[in-house]
């Protein structure tokens, strides 16, 4: 059996004390002497050594006396770069000694360009929230799902294929003498004479046919008739009977209901002159009154005069398209912007909203125009539906003597 060191008290039974080493020399590092407060004798442990050094890692010796004396054995050098001796120095032109991230960058320095993309992409966040809550919608904003053609942004426009080929079927239309059927309805307050109390009228309806001569400056007529319809549907009878002639700058109107200083005919002149009408004998107004009542334009190339809009295409089949604008969002040219002056005051509304129907055929030829109101127009409808004029038109102005100037 080998030998037991026994740090316990006393010697266990039977156990041989383990032979004493020889003593070491004296200037050994376990010796006597160099163990202070020793008496003369081996101290029974030496205490370990201690240093300020973080924990090493791997197969190096502990750094402990020899618990029997003697030198201790040399440490084996550390490996280079290990964090006993720090890391390697630095590849000339690699850095200046600080630490380095990917493809030797300085930490630092990612550090600070992440700083940057963060505070941008705030003040690009705050910068959509503040547009969001304080946008103003474009003139030409979307409302129905259509394109939005000619919008001026950045003082560019943008394409009007839609609204070319509108503007330019109402060019076509005016290169040669047209008619036009047209068809006017809204809503009206007048009474209609009646036993035992006057009946009101619900709606006013106007119809009637126009020729013009064409051109930049055309001439024209109409011949129409004015009829008024019960709250029940009922025809309540003709409200007036007009004609309307109208050459150069002036406008002459002649009603069946009403004759002008023994005439037949009223001249009216000036940009805003327009055209009315006179309810016959037995028919007034809700206020005792008979003033006449104003009627909207009803040429149809007045209506093609589009600056952008908004604008829903649909094919109809047989080289038919329709072509679908409203109002909310359309900008109007000057002539289009005369002729919905003349449809509010019409129907006493001072904005009027509506939906604006243009019919194209095959090669751009227009069929149709209509509008249809909403929200404040409720209820108003004007129908036109162009077509070639079957000879030669000629407009006259009315004898001078049967004309109120």
């Amino acid at each position: 059996m080998g030998s037991h060191n026994w740090d316990g008290p006393g010697t266990p039974e039977g156990a041989q004390p383990s032979p004493s080493p020889a003593p070491p020399p004296a200037d050994s590092p376990g010796s006597g002497a160099s163990a202070p407060g020793a008496a003369g004798g081996w101290p029974a442990h030496d205490a370990p050594t201690t240093e300020s050094r973080p924990r090493r890692r791997g197969p190096f010796p502990p750094r402990i006396a020899p618990r029997f004396g003697g030198a201790p054995p040399a440490p084996a050098p550390p490996p280079t770069g290990s964090p006993i001796v720090g890391p390697p120095p630095p590849v000339s032109g690699a850095g200046h000694g600080h630490s380095h991230g990917t493809g030797g960058l300085p930490r630092v320095f990612l550090v600070l360009v992440a700083l940057v993309a963060v505070i941008l992409l705030g003040l690009c966040a705050a910068a959509v929230l503040f547009n969001d809550k304080n946008v103003v919608p474009s003139a030409a904003a979307p409302v129905g799902g259509g394109r939005v053609e000619g919008e001026s942004e950045g003082g560019v426009m943008s394409e009007r294929p839609s609204l070319d080929g509108i503007e330019a079927a109402g060019v076509t239309l005016r290169e040669r003498p047209y008619e036009v059927a047209f068809y006017f309805q809204r809503g009206t307050s007048l009474l209609r004479a009646g036993q035992p109390a006057p009946v009101p009228v619900a709606t006013l309806t106007w119809t009637g046919d126009l020729r013009s001569t064409g051109g930049d400056l055309p001439s024209w007529d109409a011949r129409s008739e004015i009829t008024g319809q019960g709250r029940d549907g009922a025809d309540l009878g003709t409200i007036d009977t007009l004609l309307v002639v109208e050459t150069g700058d002036v406008r002459y109107l002649g009603s069946a209901g009403r004759s002008f200083g023994g005439r037949p005919w009223i001249a009216i002149t000036g940009r805003e002159r327009g055209t009315f009408c006179w309810p016959a004998t037995g028919y007034r107004s809700t206020e005792g009154n008979d003033m006449p009542l104003p009627l909207p334009v009803t040429d149809p190339a007045e209506y093609l005069d589009i600056t952008s809009a908004e604008v829903t295409t649909e094919s109809l089949g047989d080289g038919l398209t329709r072509y679908t604008l409203p109002s909310r969002g359309l900008a109007p040219g000057e002539r289009l912007t005369a002729a919905i002056r003349s449809l509010a005051t019409a129907i006493g509304v001072d904005t009027p909203e509506y939906t604006l129907t243009v019919t194209l055929a095959a090669g751009g030829v227009l069929t149709g125009v209509e509008l249809t109101g909403v929200g404040n127009s409720q209820g108003v409808v004007l129908q036109m539906v162009p077509r070639g004029a079957v000879g030669p038109v000629t407009i006259a102005a009315p004898p001078d003597d049967q004309v109120s100037r």
